[in-house]
């Protein structure tokens, strides 16, 4: 992950890793299961990743691209979805529980 300048880092009063991928391209990458809560994904590229199981809650996923992205059973409770593209998305058992989805793309997407 660091040639794609993905990085983690400690922050003051935080109990883990902030992880800062903004605008950072993981097509197609096998993210399964991994703990990305808190991350910054905005504007990323996730297009065809597999995020089954992985928690995304409190995520900044703002404009991120997860068109074809397995989502299966993945925890995005309160995570930030505005004008994300989930085109064609798996989103099967997925938590999204006090996520944000205004001007995001659904289209196709399987919930």
């Amino acid at each position: 992950m660091w040639k794609n300048k993905i990085y983690a880092e400690s922050g003051m009063g935080c109990t883990g890793p902030i992880v800062l991928v903004s605008s950072a391209n993981l097509e197609k990458a096998n993210l399964s299961g991994v703990n990305l809560g808190n991350a910054d994904l905005s504007k990323a590229n996730l297009s065809g990743v597999n995020l089954e199981n992985a928690d995304l809650s409190y995520a900044n996923l703002i404009e991120a691209n997860l068109e074809n992205t397995n989502l299966n059973e993945a925890n995005l409770n309160d995570a930030d979805l505005s004008n994300a593209n989930l085109n064609s998305a798996n989103l099967e058992n997925a938590n999204l529980s006090g996520s944000d989805l205004s001007g995001a793309n659904l289209s196709y997407a399987y919930l």
